[in-house]
C-alpha cells in the first residue's frame, strides 16, 4: 500500500534485492505490486512495508485493509499447489506471530473478495490478533494460480454503456 513515496519504494525493493522480478506502481491507487520469487522475499518485503507504512495517514482509490494487502502464492513449474498452500500458511502464520499482523487466509477454502468483504465481520483471522494492526492493518495470504491483470480506461464514467458495449462485441 505505497505508491507515491520513490524513497519508502526503492527501500522496499531493496530489501528483496535480486528475488524482485518486478514492480508496477500507481499513484492514484496509492498502491504498488511487487513480483518476488521464492518463499523468503515476501517476509523481507513485509518487514520493510510494516517499519516504514502507516496505513493510518494512507489513502487512494483501492480499498486495501493492509500496508502488506495481498499476499498470493503462486505454484510455478517445479512446484505444486500444495506447495503454494504449505509457502501460504507458513508465511501467515509467521507474518501474525513475529509482526502481529493478522492474516485472512483464501484459497481453496474461499476468495479474496469474501476476505475483503467479511473481514473483522463475519470473518475473524485465520491467524493473529482479532484486531489490525494499528499501523500495518491485515493481509489477505492466498494460494492461486498465475493471474494476467489489466485495467480498462473508459472514455466516459456511464458503466451501463461500457458493459453493453463489451456484451456486443465479437470475441
Amino acid at each position: 500500500s505505497e505508491g507515491r513515496d520513490r524513497d519508502v519504494l526503492e527501500r522496499l525493493g531493496s530489501a528483496v534485492g535480486d528475488d524482485l522480478l518486478d514492480v508496477h506502481t500507481d499513484a492514484d491507487h496509492h498502491r504498488s505490486v511487487f513480483t518476488l520469487v521464492g518463499e523468503h522475499a515476501p517476509r523481507r518485503l513485509t518487514e520493510a512495508a510494516v517499519a516504514a507504512i502507516d496505513l493510518r495517514r494512507h489513502n487512494g482509490v483501492h480499498p486495501r485493509f493492509g500496508v502488506v494487502d495481498v499476499v498470493p502464492f503462486v505454484a510455478l513449474e517445479g512446484s505444486t499447489t500444495a506447495d503454494a498452500l504449505a509457502a501460504r500458511d507458513d508465511y501467515a502464520h509467521w507474518s501474525a506471530s513475529e509482526l502481529g499482523v493478522p492474516c485472512f487466509l483464501y484459497g481453496p477454502e474461499r476468495s479474496l473478495p469474501e476476505v475483503r468483504r467479511d473481514a473483522f465481520g463475519a470473518l475473524a483471522p485465520d491467524h493473529g490478533p482479532l484486531v489490525p494492526h494499528p499501523t500495518a492493518g491485515a493481509s489477505a495470504v492466498g494460494e492461486r494460480p498465475v493471474l494476467v491483470a489489466y485495467n480498462v480506461w473508459l472514455a466516459t464514467p456511464d458503466l451501463d454503456l461500457s458493459l453493453s458495449a463489451a456484451v456486443d462485441r465479437d470475441p
